[in-house]
């Protein structure tokens, strides 16, 4: 079987602390690097144009192999641009 992040393992059982004693032999860390890049994802693929509609952008900083990088200290500014 293939070894899973913690990530995956902490979705797989829920309640349990990932790569715990308790949680699958499968199981192993994943340590970040050096923060290297931002990944944005939003909850929807399309918002309606009516002035009412949302979406929750929700950004991250990762290191080179796409694992969070928790401890970055990096200050992200967002602006937003739209019709009125």
């Amino acid at each position: 079987m293939t070894p899973r992040t913690a990530r995956s393992c902490a979705t797989a059982a829920a309640t349990m602390h990932a790569c715990s004693r308790s949680a699958p032999t499968n199981c192993m860390r994943t340590t970040a690097s050096a923060a290297a890049a931002l990944q944005a994802s939003a909850d929807r693929a399309i918002i309606g144009n009516d002035g009412r509609d949302l979406a929750f952008i929700t950004v991250r900083i990762v290191d080179a192999r796409g694992v969070d990088a928790p401890r970055a200290a990096h200050r992200v500014r967002f602006t937003v641009d739209g019709l009125p």
